[in-house]
């Protein structure tokens, strides 16, 4: 189910990726606090829509990436090998 939704957040464009994230971080939030107030929620929901969160953050950092220029990933580089340390 997983590698699924991952392939259509793939396909979405910039815009839709932003308005997804906004949309199921609303709901994250209304589903947590649906689950504390009646508790009729459950649990595999909201773990769901953490991972769909992260699917997207994740793509959205990827082409992030993907726009960087060469010198800019080379200073990204560097500043994550001092980090090591």
């Amino acid at each position: 189910m997983g590698n699924k939704e991952y392939k259509e957040i793939q396909n979405l464009a910039d815009s839709e990726l932003n308005e997804k994230l906004t949309q199921t971080q609303l709901d994250l939030t209304k589903s947590r606090f649906e689950a504390t107030i009646s508790g009729n929620v459950s649990p595999r929901e909201i773990r769901e829509a953490k991972k769909t969160i992260a699917r997207v953050q994740t793509e959205i950092r990827s082409r992030e990436l993907a726009k960087m220029s060469e010198e800019e990933l080379a200073k990204r580089s560097k500043i994550r090998y001092r980090r090591r340390k």
